[in-house]
């Protein structure tokens, strides 16, 4: 896990300016198995907003696998982000992965603009819940290290950019 801060020079964007940009980057492999919601270790990134006013823009990528249905969301604190509409008993993830081969690796994005109303340390982390078998992230479900190349490995990213008026 790298973690960097980078306080921009005022970048404009429209009406909005990007006042710090911060980013976490996990190299490493991560399986989960459990049927709730868990952290995936490491792939989190806290920012201070300067102002209640300011959005933060929550972007980057997962990289990785299920062996049944692996579903992914990002939560600031404990509140989720981007919950998608007409739940009733329906899982909260608003990234999934369905892997049908046991050597396939896919990267989802994530884009999210949050209006957090806050001036505290908010820490915005990734989660993951399975329906059967394991969820991944960096590595595919076989994870075969072979010098065919199939099982291959990858990385994933966190980024928050305060958006100040």
């Amino acid at each position: 896990m790298t973690a960097t801060k980078v306080t921009s020079g005022l970048i404009n964007f429209g009406t909005g300016k990007v006042l710090q940009t911060i980013t976490t980057v996990k190299l490493d492999a991560f399986s989960a198995t459990a049927t709730s919601m868990t952290d995936v270790t490491g792939l989190s990134v806290q920012i201070t907003p300067s102002a209640t006013s300011s959005k933060i823009l929550v972007t980057g990528a997962i990289t990785g696998a299920g062996s049944h249905f692996a579903w992914f969301r990002v939560l600031r604190d404990s509140t989720q982000l981007q919950i998608p509409a007409s739940l009733s008993n329906r899982t909260t993830g608003s990234i999934v992965f369905q892997n049908a081969d046991t050597y396939m690796i896919a990267t989802l994005p994530i884009s999210i603009l949050d209006s957090p109303s806050s001036t505290s340390t908010l820490t915005y982390k990734v989660q993951c819940e399975v329906y059967s078998g394991s969820g991944y992230v960096n590595r595919t479900e076989r994870d075969d290290d072979n010098v065919a190349g199939y099982d291959a490995r990858g990385s994933s990213s966190i980024t928050v950019q305060e958006i100040g008026a």
